[in-house]
């Protein structure tokens, strides 16, 4: 934005989670980072997104954060639009019919994330007796100096509570995980438009979604969502579980997918917004 802003070529700008956002909410992603440090990014940023003649959000929420810093109301072109997703043409429910729910986190192992409130949220899972399987994808972080692994093992440790580890995998290998379970669980603090969440709901998978940011936005409708962070909110989802029909859910959501994140359809939105900037 910076670069263009005087060089009369139309800018158009995808906002996804900023940095400055990113070290304010969660500060010990660069520990030794600066309060006034954090001020001159936001600065810049600000030009950048003030520069552009339309902007593209990822969701509602982030739209909705990033106006109470930055001015953005004068820019014409506002625009809110899934990422994009490559849908596998072909998925199969037989997760679904396993008398153990296969319940699967893909992503990094970082407490913004939400790796770190796993053990807690299972432990409830434990109380009501929900016979689970708990397989995790993804590369280790550190998380209050030590490894999110080591911690997670030790804290799932005490409450007698195995799972399955797979470090990370490739694009063809973690689709062939995602259809082996049956639940995805995206537990963040933050996510602006989360594509573990995403790419489940084109595997036709059940998603368990925190309610912070915009990824909540459409896995309302097509999943759970739930606080993390609240015992309480917890245990309904928890409950939830139990009584709803999973792969009904499911098997909707792949069909919201379908008709919102393919390649297709973002290529369609992202080339009229283009062509409305140039004229």
């Amino acid at each position: 934005g910076l670069a263009f802003k005087n060089l009369d070529i139309p800018i158009n700008t995808t906002i996804h989670t900023p940095l400055y956002f990113i070290l304010r909410k969660f500060p010990k992603t660069i520990p030794e980072v600066k309060r006034d440090t954090i001020s001159k990014i936001l600065d810049i940023e600000a030009q950048a997104i003030q520069a552009s003649n339309s902007l593209i959000f990822l969701s509602n929420d982030m739209k909705n954060v990033v106006s109470k810093d930055i001015e953005i109301n004068n820019i014409k072109s506002i625009y809110t639009m899934y990422n994009p997703c490559k849908i596998p043409e072909t998925i199969d429910y037989d997760a679904f019919e396993q008398t153990k729910l296969k319940i699967l986190y893909f992503g990094r192992l970082e407490e913004r994330k939400g790796v770190h409130l796993l053990p807690k949220i299972f432990a409830i899972f434990q109380k009501n007796q929900i016979n689970f399987e708990l397989n995790i994808v993804g590369n280790d972080s550190i998380y209050n100096g030590e490894s999110m692994l080591i911690y997670l093992k030790k804290e799932f440790s005490k409450l007698n509570i195995k799972f399955n580890y797979f470090g990370f995998l490739e694009k063809n290998d973690l689709g062939e995980k995602i259809l082996q379970n049956a639940v995805v669980l995206v537990p963040s603090l933050y996510d602006n438009s989360a594509f573990a969440a995403q790419e489940a709901m084109c595997f036709g998978r059940f998603v368990v979604c925190s309610d912070k940011g915009g990824t909540a936005e459409y896995v309302g409708r097509n999943g759970l969502i739930f606080d993390p962070q609240n015992e309480h909110s917890i245990q309904i989802m928890a409950n939830s579980l139990k009584i709803n029909n999973l792969r009904e859910i499911a098997s909707n959501a792949r069909d919201f997918s379908v008709l919102n994140f393919s390649n297709h359809k973002y290529t369609e939105k992202y080339l009229k917004i283009l062509s409305y900037a140039i004229n």
